[in-house]
């Protein structure tokens, strides 16, 4: 389920539509107090604008409360909180700033990517959330192309394989093929050449 929080709520009810027309439940508060305790979202949407404190939103309680999930935050002026500097890797910026009573297509865009990958999410390494919010990187997205296409078994777009063979050797063989048979475990492995690092386990 995803969690929005926007005190402009034409805005905010957009990017819930934006998350239902991805085919994923999503509800959406104005402010983060009014969220019922009981309510524990896989990512939130969540605008950090100096707006949202004028109302009377703590932005680090709510960052704190929802720490287990993915949060994409955004503004649409001053950040009221530092979060181009959170150390949390769950946590991400949009960089652009969005329209005060619309998300703007860009960050719509940039949500309907986070979702389209969202059923491979533990799959892809600790920075794949990050790198879609807050920028395009060819490479991280040619790593990704080719961990989902391993996992479903697909057959490797060999434009993505170009790209990453200089930058990733280990990940193929002397003869220049992939090394991964797509079973779960060479995968594992695959993905910790590509991104150096354990699997981020999912918090739910």
């Amino acid at each position: 389920m995803v969690l929005v929080i926007d005190c402009r709520e034409e805005r905010g009810k957009k990017l819930e539509e934006c998350v239902r027309a991805c085919g994923h439940k999503a509800v959406t508060y104005g402010l983060g107090m009014d969220v019922p305790g009981e309510l524990r979202p896989e990512l939130l949407l969540l605008h950090i604008g100096d707006a949202q404190v004028d109302q009377g939103d703590d932005i680090a309680q709510t960052i704190g409360r929802f720490g287990d999930c993915l949060i994409l935050c955004y503004r649409g002026g001053i950040a009221s909180w530092p979060a181009e500097n959170c150390p949390m890797v769950n946590v991400a910026l949009f960089p652009p700033l969005v329209p005060m009573d619309e998300p703007g297509e860009d960050l719509l865009r940039t949500v309907r990517q986070v979702l389209a990958q969202w059923a491979q999410r533990e799959h892809l390494g600790r920075e794949w959330f990050r790198s879609i919010v807050t920028g395009f990187d060819p490479v991280l997205e040619a790593k990704l192309e080719v961990l989902i296409a391993a996992l479903k078994g697909a057959k490797l777009p060999e434009e993505r394989l170009m790209l990453i063979r200089s930058k990733c050797p280990r990940a193929f063989t002397e003869d220049g093929r992939l090394a991964c048979d797509g079973t779960p475990q060479s995968v594992a492995r695959l993905r910790k050449i590509f991104f150096n690092e354990d699997p981020w386990e999912h918090s739910a």
